[in-house]
């Protein structure tokens, strides 16, 4: 267990951009690292509404959830097709994670494991309503860009990739304000 090598190797995510940012022309768009932090903040502050899920569970799924791009980065739809498409791109997510779990103690690793894999699988309800704060987050991400001055078309592929991908209540609510606001 080497718990330095582990953080060196994950606080790469401070560095490398969100790729979707980059290719839309984003100058200085958001670190992955920064992404995943407003998105666990997110997940805080909307899972302590939910009586049905596990919040440390949500919130331990949340700081994990992209951890795997340190190892292969951040992948856009094409790079995904490339790929082969979401599975081919699940699993290299999966192997990379499982790599970087193997740099800690066998115990933490097995539970980390599993929460990752229950967010990947999609199988609990931390993970359906982390795919979905998931989304939110991009969209809000894009609503700054689109507040500093890019042109709110650009963002279109973001919103049509959310168009019905909300189950959430109150994500559903948030979605409808923004769309109002800003689309």
């Amino acid at each position: 267990m080497d718990f330095v090598k582990f953080f060196e190797v994950t606080n790469v995510l401070k560095r490398l951009p969100r790729t979707g940012w980059v290719v839309k022309g984003i100058k200085d768009p958001e670190s992955i690292a920064a992404h995943s932090f407003s998105t666990t903040l997110m997940a805080l502050i909307i899972g302590m509404d939910r009586n049905d899920i596990n919040l440390q569970k949500l919130l331990t799924m949340s700081i994990l959830h992209d951890i795997g791009e340190s190892k292969i980065g951040d992948l856009t739809p094409s790079s995904i097709e490339l790929l082969g498409g979401d599975k081919n791109k699940r699993e290299l997510e999966k192997e990379a994670t499982k790599k970087l779990f193997e740099l800690i103690d066998e115990k933490k690793q097995k539970q980390l494991f599993a929460i990752y894999e229950q967010y990947i699988n999609n199988e609990t309800e931390e993970a359906k309503l982390l795919h979905q704060i998931d989304k939110l987050e991009m969209l809000l991400q894009a609503v700054e860009y689109q507040k500093a001055g890019y042109p709110k078309e650009i963002f279109n592929e973001f919103w049509n990739a959310v168009e019905s991908y909300f189950t959430d209540k109150t994500l559903i609510e948030i979605l409808a304000y923004l769309k109002d606001k800003y689309r």
